[in-house]
């Protein structure tokens, strides 16, 4: 894959990286939950009653709260007292966790390759390759920043010679 490319998909790859940390943080916290809860039948009942008051309300729903709680509640504790097979959650954890390490190893060199060149090499790259931006914005932005708009031939000799030291970094 060549330099030009991991710069252009670098971005993505940033922003999947946060969405599998996401992913990963919400199946670990879907596994701590799903150990079964143990409640009293005072509990249960009383959160089924309230439950079933909320489901009931604007529909004229006219059977006995009550009788349903009374039928149901064992039911319902033993639903919530099975501890969920979670084999699966680790499998999905652990292929997130897979494809993290993937793209964590593909962009930190190259992270660690625009740390190693100068601030002005950095925004061309930055605004050209990372953010997309043709050459007249890259030369605004140069403006904005260092105080003198750049033109594209300019703009191109700075990101030869950025790319060329970020080769060397990288040892391609």
């Amino acid at each position: 894959m060549s330099l030009e490319h991991r710069l252009r998909t670098l971005r993505e790859k940033t922003a999947r990286i946060e969405v599998l940390k996401l992913e990963i943080e919400g199946l670990q916290e879907e596994i701590r939950l799903s150990t079964g809860i143990e409640e009293t039948d005072e509990e249960t009942i009383e959160g089924m009653t309230l439950r079933r008051s909320l489901d009931s309300i604007g529909r004229g729903n006219n059977a006995s709260k009550t009788e349903k709680v009374a039928l149901n509640y064992k039911a319902e504790q033993n639903r919530l007292s099975k501890s969920r097979d979670i084999s699966d959650l680790y499998e999905q954890i652990r292929v997130k966790q897979g494809e993290l390490k993937r793209l964590e190893d593909e962009t930190l060199p190259i992270e660690k390759a625009l740390k190693g060149i100068t601030d002005k090499e950095r925004l061309v790259i930055t605004e050209f390759y990372i953010k997309g931006n043709t050459w007249y914005v890259v030369g605004v932005k140069h403006q904005q920043v260092f105080g003198n708009y750049i033109g594209r031939d300019a703009c191109r000799k700075i990101r030869d010679e950025a790319l060329r030291k970020m080769r060397r970094i990288l040892g391609e």
